[in-house]
């Protein structure tokens, strides 16, 4: 089986854009917006956390996996089965000679 075969669920990416604005916390306002749809993606559950140049700890209640060129970033929302995820950090994994596929960590937000 391929690794494209793994992949068994469709997705859609939003993303925010943000509208100039200050919200009452201060914080930039932005909307989200769908940035691809009928993206292929492999949701595996399982609360961690991963540790990245002895730096940044990275939380998360999912592993989404992506093929290669999938457009997915920090902070992104991947809507899957009506279910929100927010992206925390997405890492490119290797093959032999190229980028392999991605796996973002992520959030259950509903």
């Amino acid at each position: 089986m391929s690794y494209d075969g793994l992949l068994n669920k469709t997705c859609t990416v939003k993303r925010k854009s943000i509208t100039g604005t200050k919200g009452s916390d201060g914080h930039d306002t932005g909307t989200y917006a769908n940035s691809a749809t009928g993206v292929v993606v492999r949701k595996v559950e399982g609360v961690g956390q991963e540790r990245e140049n002895n730096t940044r700890i990275t939380r998360s209640t999912h592993r989404l996996y992506f093929l290669a060129l999938a457009d997915v970033k920090q902070d992104d929302v991947i809507v899957i089965d009506s279910e929100d995820y927010q992206v925390e950090h997405v890492k490119k994994v290797d093959g032999a000679s190229e980028e392999h596929h991605r796996v973002a960590l992520a959030w259950r937000l509903n």
